[in-house]
């Protein structure tokens, strides 16, 4: 992600969390796109493999979802409302 404003607040939300929860830190890795869809893979068979992460398709990740290699946040999504707090935002989105 090399935006600098989506960049700026995935490193604000990291810091946050890592104040509120110093027992559980969360290490930032920012890489890139094409290299991130080429490693992904090894990355969720790695061990340790990562504990949060971010992806742009919903579609592209439902592979691993249903291998278990991602968690499924869809229903926490509608009940904690993501889905209308975004929607003026990201129009084309819906969730599945």
């Amino acid at each position: 992600m090399a935006t600098p404003r989506p960049r700026a607040f995935d490193e604000k939300i990291v810091a946050m969390w890592n104040e509120a929860h110093p027992d559980m830190p969360v290490m930032h890795s920012i890489i890139a796109h094409e290299d991130f869809k080429q490693a992904i893979r090894a990355y969720l068979t790695a061990d340790p493999a990562p504990d949060v992460m971010t992806w742009f398709a919903g579609n592209r990740a439902r592979f691993f979802i249903d291998r278990g290699l991602i968690a499924d946040i869809s229903d926490m999504w509608v009940e904690s409302g993501f889905d209308e707090a975004l929607r003026p935002r990201l129009p084309g989105a819906r969730h599945r």
